[in-house]
């Protein structure tokens, strides 16, 4: 069959045509797909999802997630610690930095329980610079706030004992 060449260029345009169309139903249809929905009753989202320890328990640096701020003027400090952090086992939660104004000299542990097994463990990794502040926690899990005059970590402990029912961010794996 020979076609016309204005023929065949008119069917050629058409198929194409027809196949851009179906491409763009397509590719739309996959932009407006709705975001797949993130209910309380899942506990596995996240980078943690909170635990109940009971009085006696000790809680690990591997049950622990940590979030890291940067309150001083160096750079990168927060992320430097947060890399010193999960070497020592902790999960990683969110680093940034801390709320315009904020002053810290050394190391600050924000927390509303300061009695949490998860926060003296996280503040036993500072030594004697570390401060147990009750604060509104920032991030997820236990929130270290950073200063420029923040010290290498210290030996510190590898566990802490629960000296009440706690709740504590353990890292999903």
């Amino acid at each position: 069959m020979d076609l016309e060449p204005r023929l065949r260029s008119a069917i050629t345009l058409g198929v194409l045509t027809l196949m851009m169309l179906l491409a763009l139903v397509w590719g739309w249809n996959a932009l407006t797909v709705p975001m797949p929905s993130v209910t309380s009753n899942n506990a596995s989202t996240g980078p943690c999802s909170d635990h109940v320890v009971a009085e006696g328990d000790k809680v690990r640096r591997d049950q622990v997630t940590v979030s890291v701020y940067n309150a001083g003027r160096t750079a990168g400090q927060a992320s430097t610690t947060m890399e010193d952090l999960v070497k020592r086992g902790f999960g990683a939660g969110e680093t940034g930095n801390a709320p315009s104004g904020t002053k810290v000299g050394v190391v600050q542990i924000w927390t509303t329980d300061p009695d949490n097994p998860a926060v003296r463990l996280v503040a036993s990794q500072f030594g004697k610079g570390a401060k147990i502040v009750e604060n509104d926690p920032l991030g997820i899990g236990v929130t270290v706030v950073v200063g420029d005059k923040v010290a290498p970590l210290v030996k510190g402990h590898p566990y802490a004992t629960a000296h009440g029912d706690a709740t504590i961010c353990s890292p999903n794996f």
